[in-house]
């Protein structure tokens, strides 16, 4: 179920009323559970589904931070490898170089873009489709970086 803040809000004004009826009718039969508790906790639940994803879009950043941690130390690395090669070697070192730092940039600018506000399953979802396969395609450019 996808739930983003404005679901939220349409939730809570449609269950504030709903809400003010059962406790007029739950004071009627002796029940306690004022309209503000019932608020408070429907608030509750949909700030720990809130939490969950945004703790879920959290490790899912610090693993990519984890994977491009070394990209930058390799493209220093790749650098000094064209130098020293020179010629048509250099050039195919500098055109992996672009390649992977488009990527990186790419990975980057997609966490980036990514909306908390409206944050659900679906959305993360998403993200997390686009987000492996980027990181698979720069492992593959770092492995060929590491055989040239």
């Amino acid at each position: 179920m996808n739930i983003d803040f404005k679901h939220i809000a349409i939730i809570a004004s449609l269950a504030l009323p709903l809400a003010a009826c059962s406790q007029e009718s739950s004071n009627a039969s002796g029940g306690s559970k004022s309209v503000t508790d019932a608020a408070k906790d429907m608030g509750g639940k949909l700030a720990d589904t809130a939490k969950q994803y945004s703790g879920q879009f959290e490790e899912m950043r610090r693993m990519a931070d984890g994977k491009l941690s070394g990209v930058d130390t390799t493209i220093a690395d790749l650098k000094t490898k064209a130098d020293a090669k020179g010629g048509e070697v250099k050039t195919q070192i500098e055109g992996l170089i672009t390649q992977i730092k488009a990527k990186k940039d790419e990975i980057a600018k997609t966490f980036s873009n990514f909306d908390m506000k409206s944050i659900d399953m679906k959305s993360f979802d998403g993200l997390e489709a686009k987000v492996e396969p980027m990181l698979a395609e720069l492992q593959k450019l770092l492995e060929k970086a590491k055989s040239m």
